[in-house]
C-alpha cells in the first residue's frame, strides 16, 4: 500500500491549523479582496484535508499514482 508519509493525526492537525487560520483572517478582515481570497482559499483547503482524512480514516487504499499525484501537489 503507498503511504504519503503522513498519518491520519497529522491531516487532523493541519484542517485544525487551517481551520484557525481561516477563523483568524474572518476576525481581522476588512473587507480587503485578499483576505477574501485567502479566507476562499483555506476554505477549499480545508474541505480538502477532511475528505483526505475520512478516506484515510475508512481504510482507503490509494494508488502509486494518486500518491505521486498528491506529493506532487503538495510540493
Amino acid at each position: 500500500m503507498p503511504a504519503f508519509g503522513f498519518g491520519v493525526g497529522d491531516f487532523i492537525a493541519t484542517a485544525g491549523l487551517v481551520w484557525k487560520l481561516y477563523q483568524a483572517l474572518d476576525e481581522s478582515s476588512e473587507g480587503s479582496k485578499l483576505f477574501h481570497q485567502a479566507q476562499l482559499e483555506l476554505s477549499a483547503f480545508h474541505g480538502v484535508l477532511l475528505q483526505l482524512q475520512t478516506l484515510m480514516a475508512s481504510g482507503v487504499v490509494f494508488s502509486e499514482e494518486q500518491v505521486t499525484r498528491a506529493r506532487t501537489a503538495l510540493n
